[in-house]
Order: C-alpha cells, then structure tokens, then sequence
C-alpha cells in the first residue's frame, strides 16, 4: 500500500537462478503500474530491459525492482506478481488464468522445424514472440511456422476479463498439398493444408 504523497516503492530482487523471469502487476489498477529494474555493477546503475514483462536476470547480479502508480486514487494498492518463464517443448499443459494470474509466460523449442497449431481453451488469448526476429505472430492465426534453432516465448492472457481454465497445448500440425479441382474431407485436428496454383487465376 502507497501513502497518499507516495508514487513509487523499490525492492531488491533476489534471484536464485539465472533465467528469464516476468514481472507483471495485477488487480484493479494494473494500467496504472509501471515497472522498472536497474542493475548495480561496477560501472555503476544500469537499466534492465523488459519486453513484454519478461527479462532476463544472472544469479550473481544485484537488481532494484521500482513499481511506480501515477493514479489519482488516494489509496492506491499495487499488487503484482512475479517469477520465472517457464521452458517447454510441444505437448499439452494444464491452465487457469483469473484476477489474481490474469497472464502465463513461457519459453518454447522445438525438436524440429514444421508447422504447429495451438490448442486453445475458452477465453484464453495467445501471443507468440520470436526472440530471433523479435516479431510477434498474431494470436487470430491457426497455424505457425516454428525453426528448431529459434527461441518462441509464449504469452496466455485472458479475453474481456473472462476466467479460462483447462488444458491448452502447442502440437505439430500435419502439412498436405492440395490441388484445385479436388475434393477434400478434414478427417483430423492440426492440419495445415498447403496450395500452390498452377495457373494465374480466380480460385474459389
């Protein structure tokens, strides 16, 4: 809890591994938090980056966490959450985001390159980052081009304050040509269907 004159409060992290870790604010006034890390060295302060609340912090490094509420509310409760991204491979994991955990992070590798489908749950968004090429793919798309030696870090967050829960999963998809003049049945899940025309044309 802030003081009423008060705008900011700072902590010393203690990080018991290296890693990514994320930091995020939750509650009613989440929009109006603003966080900040900086790092003590020999050379003196430095700022820490952060992108998408996620940063990348040593075990041996000395860190300052600043949580700053510029609201106009005389009382003003900053609650916030943090720890470590979690690494995963493709497969299927358990998920409940509500008020309290209304964001999930994790770091994702493949095995190999190809195309994977997310596995959603109701009310659960998706947003999938590349570290390499730092684009993020948008969560309206099905299907995506994943390479074996690219880093993916994955964000769940929920729709319109709705509270999603149950089991979501990143899997291979099944890739197949298709022509045109052919009659197809989706006979599966996670099939991602390629066409290449051979003819300049209108195709429906």
């Amino acid at each position: 809890m802030l003081q009423e004159d008060q705008t900011s409060v700072r902590y010393q992290l203690n990080v018991e591994e290296d890693g990514q870790y994320y930091i995020t604010a939750t509650g009613d006034n989440y929009w109006s938090t603003y966080a900040s890390i900086t790092e003590e060295t020999e050379d003196g302060t430095q700022d820490v980056e952060i992108i998408n609340s996620r940063v990348e912090l040593r075990k041996a490094g000395t860190y300052y966490l600043e949580l700053s509420d510029y609201s106009s509310e005389s009382q003003k409760i900053i609650k916030w959450k943090a720890g470590k991204v979690k690494d995963i491979t493709p497969g299927e994991f358990d998920i409940e985001l509500n008020e309290e955990k209304p964001e999930a992070y994790y770091r994702l590798t493949v095995d190999e390159s190809g195309v994977y489908y997310v596995r959603s749950v109701k009310g659960m968004s998706v947003k999938i980052r590349d570290t390499q090429t730092g684009n993020e793919i948008l969560s309206s798309s099905s299907f995506y081009k994943l390479k074996k030696e690219n880093v993916y870090e994955i964000t769940l967050g929920r729709y319109s304050w709705e509270n999603a829960s149950g089991k979501w999963g990143i899997l291979k998809g099944i890739e197949k040509e298709v022509e045109c003049d052919k009659v197809y049945i989706n006979e599966t899940d996670g099939v991602y269907y390629k066409f290449v025309p051979k003819t300049t044309g209108y195709i429906v």
